[in-house]
């Protein structure tokens, strides 16, 4: 009676994670004996269960295969086990050694949003957690603002400063991040978000009085309370017409007005003026 080869599995099965590009290396050593039609690669294989195959090769003396990451694998722990395909009725024979893998692309954390004294909405995160020694490598972040996409960065800024020039008062924006990551097709993250509601106050406690000695109208204010970012500067009106640009927020709230003619009903009111010359009374 002759002698049969046994049909037996591949052997040294290895897994490595490369970054870029992302993917998972797998190689082994033929099987001792028997005659594969061919090896297979299994993601999460069952046992008596309906198994298909990410990645095969195309015959029997291969002994190494590249697949590239998929979305569906990513921030879950997937194992990867190796079989040697041979001719129905044994089928695949799978190798003991299983590797486990998490393979993590996290968002971005921590946006926070602030307005800047020239009008700008200074936003700033910190990089995403590092959750596995398997990382995906991050290519650059991309930000949004109410749900539309406005500029992305490099992966190594974690500061972003919009200047956009239809920001309206009393309106609330939505910021977001996402993490975008090397992968085909590319992976992008859930959002980081933070909102921000742009507020500016006109100056209050307007008062005046009456220096006999100057013969001329003061006029005093309180700094806008409660404002989004603080006045460049003030003008004051009298009648409608602007008679002072000059009165800065570093220096004391007040004006005198000594043109004003006499004898005569004046109206004043003071604007603050905030960023792109922007005022509120």
């Amino acid at each position: 009676m002759g002698l049969f080869a046994q049909n037996n599995p591949p052997t040294n099965f290895t897994a490595t994670f490369t970054q870029s590009p992302a993917r998972i290396e797998f190689s082994w050593v033929v099987p001792q004996s028997g005659n594969p039609q061919r090896y297979a690669i299994y993601v999460d294989y069952v046992v008596g269960g309906t198994n298909v195959p990410i990645g095969q090769t195309e015959g029997p003396n291969d002994t190494n295969l590249n697949i590239s990451v998929n979305h569906s694998w990513l921030n879950e722990n997937k194992s990867f086990r190796l079989a040697a395909i041979y001719p129905n009725p044994t089928g695949p024979i799978l190798t003991p050694t299983i590797h486990d893998f998490t393979i993590a692309a996290n968002p971005p954390r921590n946006l926070t949003a602030n307005f800047s004294n020239d009008g700008g909405v200074n936003l700033a995160w910190t990089a995403p957690a590092n959750t596995s020694q398997h990382m995906l490598a991050l290519s650059q972040y991309r930000i949004y603002r109410n749900g539309n996409p406005i500029v992305s960065v490099f992966s190594d800024i974690l500061q972003y400063t919009d200047h956009y020039t239809n920001i309206t008062n009393n309106t609330t924006y939505t910021y977001s991040v996402k993490a975008v990551y090397s992968i085909v097709p590319e992976y992008v993250t859930d959002s980081n978000t933070a909102t921000i509601t742009r507020i500016l106050n006109p100056p209050t406690g307007l008062d005046y009085s009456f220096d006999m000695n100057s013969i001329s109208t003061v006029l005093t204010w309180y700094r806008p309370t409660g404002s989004s970012a603080n006045p460049t500067r003030y003008h004051v009106y009298r009648n409608n017409v602007v008679i002072s640009t000059a009165t800065l927020p570093g220096s004391s709230l007040y004006f005198n007005d000594s043109t004003a003619e006499v004898n005569f009903q004046h109206i004043y009111y003071v604007k603050a003026e905030y960023f792109n010359n922007e005022t509120v009374a």
